[in-house]
């Protein structure tokens, strides 16, 4: 993890899971990480094909310039990555398995006309936490993530179309105070 916001959510869901896997969903108190929340995201997977937006903070808003909230994961990326990007999202959430991504938002607003090796000064890079979360229906496991920008003085003017996904790490279970011992 680069980016202190990602180490803040991650030590924040360290310390609520405690011994077990995952936290369970309605442990999380949003007062505890409200400087985070705009960044945040839940995800939700029903046996659906994609998981879908449950929340979504004010800056992914900002970030795509319309509401995710129902809309399906999937189609955030790139066509040629989006079963890719479906499957880390669903391991996180079936297998409790926490991930770190990094990923490029392009403003591009035709992305068929983009290769994964193009990368455009305008393409704004950003850091993806993926964590597990228990809900209290097992049919329904749900994730908390994410999306953090590199440079935070972006502004946005143009809408991100699509997202291109740069690097996926499995993060092992590590205590907070390992976390942070590392960073430093």
């Amino acid at each position: 993890m680069n980016i202190v916001a990602s180490m803040e959510l991650y030590s924040y869901w360290n310390d609520l899971r405690g011994d077990t896997p995952a936290p369970v969903r309605q442990n999380i108190e949003p007062e505890k990480i409200r400087h985070l929340l705009p960044d945040l995201f839940i995800l939700s997977d029903a046996d659906e094909t994609s998981p879908v937006f449950r929340l979504t903070g004010t800056r992914l808003y900002s970030i795509f310039g319309r509401e995710l909230h129902k809309t399906e994961f999937s189609k955030l990326w790139l066509p040629q990555n989006a079963q890719t990007m479906v499957t880390i999202a669903k391991t996180v959430m079936h297998r409790e398995i926490p991930a770190i991504l990094t990923v490029r938002g392009v403003e591009q607003q035709d992305p068929t006309e983009l290769s994964e090796s193009q990368s455009p000064e305008d393409d704004i890079s950003y850091e993806m936490l993926l964590l597990p979360l228990r809900s209290s229906q097992p049919s329904e496991p749900r994730l908390i993530g994410g999306l953090f920008p590199q440079n935070r003085k972006h502004v946005y003017i143009r809408p991100v179309a699509t997202l291109i996904p740069e690097t996926c790490r499995i993060l092992e279970s590590v205590s907070t105070e390992t976390a942070l011992k590392n960073h430093a």
